[in-house]
């Protein structure tokens, strides 16, 4: 998934973000891991950025693709991914074998609130899961400072296409 991310108005206002909001990993300040803004982040600022709020998203076998998420809020220890529609679609709360775990970037697998389940009209959707975890989240971003020319950055956990398996290391490339 795109770093920078347009999102649709509905999805974004249920997350409590502003309409057509961006998630922010380039052009603009960002935060640092143990507090504070980086004011001109380098591709390795962005790129570590991106390694702390970036989770995998497994689904079980036979029940869809598995994909990439962003961590983008945390409300009390329950945090709200960001996601690829066709990720988590096709999820039913309870059918066996149907499940959705979220890999946090420490490694631990959470199961994922079944009710959070959103999707909106577009290929995004949403889910949310539990953790006394401290986990870093991306915030929005302000789209009237992107322009022509900046730099964007593409990270995730691809799947293999000759394979069909899940790559377990997150890819951090420029767009």
């Amino acid at each position: 998934f795109p770093v920078t991310i347009t999102c649709q108005e509905e999805m974004m206002g249920q997350m409590g973000y502003k309409p057509n909001g961006y998630m922010n990993l380039s052009g603009q300040p960002i935060k640092r891991q143990g507090g504070g803004l980086i004011e001109n982040p380098s591709t390795e600022d962005i790129m570590r950025q991106a390694h702390s709020t970036t989770v995998r998203i497994e689904r079980g076998e036979g029940f869809g693709e598995s994909g990439s998420g962003v961590l983008v809020r945390n409300d009390n220890g329950t945090y709200s991914v960001l996601t690829s529609g066709h990720v988590i679609s096709g999820y039913v709360p309870g059918e066996d074998g149907n499940t959705i775990k979220i890999v946090t970037p420490d490694g631990k697998k959470h199961d994922i609130d079944p009710k959070s389940v959103r999707q909106s009209g577009v290929d995004l959707g949403s889910v949310k899961f539990s953790s006394k975890e401290n986990y870093m989240v991306s915030r929005p971003g302000d789209p009237t400072k992107m322009k022509p020319g900046d730099s964007t950055y593409v990270g995730g956990y691809p799947i293999d296409p000759k394979t069909g398996i899940q790559d377990k290391t997150l890819r951090f490339t420029t767009g």
